[in-house]
């Protein structure tokens, strides 16, 4: 089965970009070349993932096994 492909004018509109420049330099960022530029959906979905940040960890105390009432 052939991959759908994705142009200048998709991108422009996936991302909301107003120039051509912005879509082609983010074409070229998921590894686009050639003359037209063009992006399979996976290469979109790898440079979407890129982008994310990671999470961050969760830093647990620890439980004690009794509970301790401060002092007043």
């Amino acid at each position: 089965m052939l991959k759908e492909l994705y142009f200048v004018p998709e991108i422009m509109e996936r991302y909301r970009c107003k120039s051509k420049d912005t879509a082609r330099r983010y074409m070229r960022q998921m590894g686009a070349k050639g003359s037209p530029l063009f992006v399979t959906e996976e290469m979109i979905n790898s440079w979407e993932m890129s982008k994310r940040a990671p999470l961050p960890e969760v830093r647990r105390r620890p439980v004690g096994s009794a509970m301790k009432i401060p002092r007043r």
